[in-house]
């Protein structure tokens, strides 16, 4: 039986209700639509003192300035994982006693926090990672404190991009942390520049720089695993070292060079401290060319330092027990007083510039030459006694973990596996799910137009023949 031809309003009733269906899928099309894993892009604003105990991202929205009680108690403090402290440039202020920002771990296990982009300042920590694993301390600065950077008891964390200045103590790991990284750090003026203490080995300091701290730029004590650094910039020399026990500090002061040689400028003194210490030691002295030897300095008096090598202005020692004041030096000469200029200040972080709904854009100034007394207060605080001879020792006294403050950094491939800043993986991934949304939308609405006319055609053709 064939159908009956079909009227203009019957045509008109198809198209129309065509027109609606394709509207109702453009609608569906832009709605927001969820994607498997995404993350939500909203953030908690914080603007005070806060303990944060549940995972999320949460965003400084001003400066924050605390007041608290004790020294092992913080300002801000986080005992949740999965956390990102994001402090968008701003600044996290105390009155010389307590922690600025603290992860704390002691009580459960805390992984995969990052804190981000902020300026932690007199306090007696400025950022402490307790008991915390597996997490981020990136684009950070401290200044004024007793510990600016520190890490007890955590293992396999990064430190990346962090600035300490005017601190008794820069970046300080200790109580029992090991397979940390700490890369690109910048240690100037402090009073010791990084520190490893308390069977903290098996750490390693990519790419840093320590310059112009009092006592020692690099200090390693009470450790019976190595610590493994590369490229460590102090002013005098660029140093890579696998060590236990160690202390290095720059020398510009070097006693007068025994008859056949020549100065190339780089000079460093190294330390034994406390426990069983052991060096092997990469010294560049930025000079390049020619051939140099490896020279060892005690009491006054040079000797070659046996089996070492030499590769153009770069001299190495095999595993060494015996320190003092170590020296490139040219093969040929006539020895004498050497002149030693330290090598030019690299810009340091020391503020940070807020800029709304955007990344924290850095603002570096240059490093003073030479020496500064630290504005910190007096060491002793951390558990740290400065000897006669200018080395340190521990005390006995120890935080609420039994443990002193410590520091740590980036992985061993030298990538980070933090959550990605705002507007990066998380930004591309919204821009693309937008275009999506309006594309699909739009080949949905022609692709429907165009079932329609089709429709009303064959309507008016009759419909005997099905669609």
């Amino acid at each position: 039986m064939n159908a009956l031809p079909a009227g203009p309003n019957s045509n008109q009733s198809v198209f129309a209700a065509v027109v609606l269906a394709a509207l109702a899928v453009l609608a569906l099309a832009v709605a927001p639509v969820g994607l498997a894993g995404a993350q939500p892009t909203g953030a908690t604003p914080v603007n005070s003192c806060i303990t944060i105990d549940t995972p999320g991202r949460y965003v400084l929205t001003g400066n924050v300035t605390g007041d608290v009680a004790g020294e092992d108690e913080a300002c801000i403090e986080v005992t949740s994982g999965n956390v990102t402290l994001d402090g968008a440039g701003h600044s996290v202020t105390g009155s010389g006693t307590g922690h600025g920002v603290e992860v704390d771990g002691a009580a459960k296990p805390v992984t995969n926090v990052t804190v981000e982009r902020l300026h932690a300042n007199e306090w007696t920590v400025g950022v402490f990672l307790l008991g915390v694993d597996d997490s981020t301390v990136r684009n950070v600065i401290a200044n004024g404190t007793i510990s600016g950077v520190s890490l007890a008891q955590s293992s396999e964390n990064r430190i990346v991009d962090a600035t300490a200045y005017g601190n008794s103590i820069g970046v300080a790991v200790g109580g029992t942390s090991h397979d940390n990284t700490v890369r690109n750090a910048v240690a100037v003026e402090n009073k010791w520049g990084i520190h490893f203490e308390r069977e903290s080995g098996n750490n390693t300091v990519r790419d840093s720089v320590a310059r112009n701290n009092t006592n020692w730029d690099y200090y390693s004590m009470r450790n019976r695993g190595p610590n493994e650094v590369s490229n460590l910039e102090l002013s005098t020399a660029t140093l890579s070292f696998t060590e236990r026990n160690v202390a290095f500090r720059s020398i510009t002061d070097p006693p007068a060079l025994p008859a056949g040689t020549a100065n190339r400028g780089a000079y460093v003194e190294a330390f034994a401290a406390a426990g069983q210490s052991s060096l092997s030691l990469t010294m560049d002295d930025g000079a390049g060319g020619g051939a140099a030897t490896l020279w060892r300095a005690t009491q006054g008096s040079w000797s070659r330092v046996p089996g070492a090598t030499s590769d153009g202005g770069t001299v190495s020692g095999a595993t060494l027990t015996e320190f003092g004041i170590f020296g490139a030096l040219s093969d040929s000469g006539n020895g004498g007083p050497a002149n030693v200029t330290t090598s030019g200040s690299p810009s340091v972080q020391r503020t940070m510039t807020t800029v709304p709904g955007s990344a924290a854009t850095n603002t570096a100034t240059s490093a003073t030459t030479g020496a500064t007394a630290a504005t910190a207060p007096d060491s002793n605080a951390t558990g740290v006694d400065v000897e006669a001879n200018g080395s340190t020792t521990s005390t006995e006294s120890t935080d609420r973990a039994g443990s002193e403050p410590g520091t740590a950094t980036s992985d061993e491939s030298g990538t980070d596996t933090a959550a990605p800043e705002t507007g990066d993986a998380g930004g591309l991934l919204s821009s693309t799910v937008g275009w999506a949304k309006v594309l699909f939308a739009a080949a949905a609405l022609v692709a429907l137009v165009l079932l329609g006319t089709v429709v009303v055609i064959r309507h008016r053709r009759g419909r005997n023949r099905g669609f």
